[in-house]
């Protein structure tokens, strides 16, 4: 795998009157549910375009490279970045630079993601175990570890840098999806990037369930990829939950790995992001 180096790359064709949505986040946070919400407001999503390209060794993105049709100056747009999870290299990149040098600052609107650490790191376990072969690097569970840590640590960089600097920052919080704030917590975050929230109900959540990648508005690198969802919505509109299977780790690792997370920041770094998004009254 190439090096990932983004300190000379940029972005051309982006939208000069509109705002840019960037959605980042380490892998298994909920950025693909935010993706698929703004897919559904008809804002055409990006799909890690700028992880592929550095991965591929391309040194600048065209984004009329991926659209059907080049976004009009007037046309907010999506580009949605997971930070992590199989190299040092995908842990440590910042997509909030290369978007913050590619376009005026001001009309960059970052949405973090962000889920309990020590649940987010089990369901890197379980994306470990259940990815193909050939499709991942054999990394121990202290690899995998160390990178989940590098990637948190780099998407609250990220979240600190983009406060000073991008027009606007929020938060989404897949764990205030729980107990009955998905509408709630959806409606909060679309007011904070000043898109109508009175359109999400539950019926358009079920119509962000349907949402198929040839027909949803989601640009992704490859037109033939899959679009494996990591949230996944019943057609009542509620979220499905597939609890890791915690019965990958002993008790003592368990308990060894929340050290770990702990003294790494990572918890107090969870803290500060969760008072920036949606909070159940």
């Amino acid at each position: 795998m190439p090096h990932i180096e983004s300190a000379d790359m940029t972005i051309s064709g982006l939208p000069t009157e509109a705002p840019v949505y960037a959605i980042l986040g380490v892998c298994r946070s909920a950025t693909t549910a935010v993706e698929k919400l703004l897919a559904v407001a008809d804002i055409t999503a990006y799909h890690q375009i700028i992880k592929s390209s550095l991965l591929s060794g391309v040194a600048n993105v065209d984004i009329n490279d991926y659209a059907p049709a080049p976004p009009r100056p007037d046309q907010p747009i999506a580009i949605k970045e997971t930070i992590g999870a199989y190299s040092q290299a995908t842990a440590t990149f910042r997509p909030s630079d290369i978007l913050l040098k590619s376009m005026e600052p001001e009309r960059l609107q970052t949405v973090f993601t962000v889920k309990e650490p020590f649940h987010n790191f089990l369901s890197w376990m379980d994306m470990a175990a259940m990815a193909p072969p050939k499709s991942r690097l054999p990394l121990s569970a202290e690899e995998l570890l160390t990178n989940y840590i590098l990637s948190s640590q780099t998407v609250f960089s990220m979240f600190e840098d983009s406060r000073r600097r991008a027009g606007k920052t929020t938060v989404f919080s897949y764990d205030s999806l729980r107990g009955g704030n998905r509408l709630a917590a959806t409606h909060y975050l679309l007011e904070q990037l000043g898109i109508d929230a009175s359109l999400y109900n539950s019926q358009a959540w079920s119509a962000v369930g349907d949402v198929r990648s040839e027909q949803s508005g989601i640009v992704h690198v490859n037109a033939n990829r899959t679009d494996r969802l990591h949230e996944r919505l019943d057609a009542s509109g509620d979220f499905q939950y597939y609890p890791p299977k915690t019965e990958l780790l002993s008790p003592d690792a368990s308990r060894d790995v929340q050290d770990q997370l702990q003294r790494a920041g990572l918890y107090k770094n969870y803290v500060e992001l969760q008072y920036h998004a949606y909070v159940q009254p």
